[in-house]
């Protein structure tokens, strides 16, 4: 949870006209807080799939993070030549303000305990 918290923070700051040290800055917190929030996403994914399928699944886990690192770029670049900066800055963060939200009351049993009668 604190990654998406740093993440969804440091991209509310983009929008701000800052310094390029404020700007490394920025771009280090969200380094980190990206970091920690794509490790305990690959982390939850291992937990929710049945043991019998994890492989396969976390092998499709892997290839959408990785279609959705390769297209975001483009579609970023594709947003700030059709709208500009504000706007496209505004689109990236508004789905990241609700998967936290997503998160806060879900009780989710792993796979394994769904397996176990738990």
């Amino acid at each position: 949870m604190a990654g998406a918290v740093m993440t969804v923070a440091t991209v509310l700051l983009y929008q701000l006209e800052m310094s390029v040290a404020a700007l490394v800055a920025i771009r280090l917190i969200s380094g980190v807080g990206f970091s920690a929030l794509t490790t305990a996403a690959h982390a939850a994914a291992a937990d929710l799939l049945p043991e019998s399928r994890l492989a396969e699944g976390l092998g499709f886990y892997g290839v959408a993070d990785t279609v959705a690192a390769a297209a975001g770029p483009a579609i970023g670049f594709f947003l700030y030549g059709h709208f500009g900066c504000q706007p496209s800055c505004s689109l990236s963060w508004s789905p990241d303000l609700l998967e936290p939200c997503l998160r806060l009351d879900a009780p989710l049993r792993t796979a394994r305990q769904r397996e176990e009668g738990r």
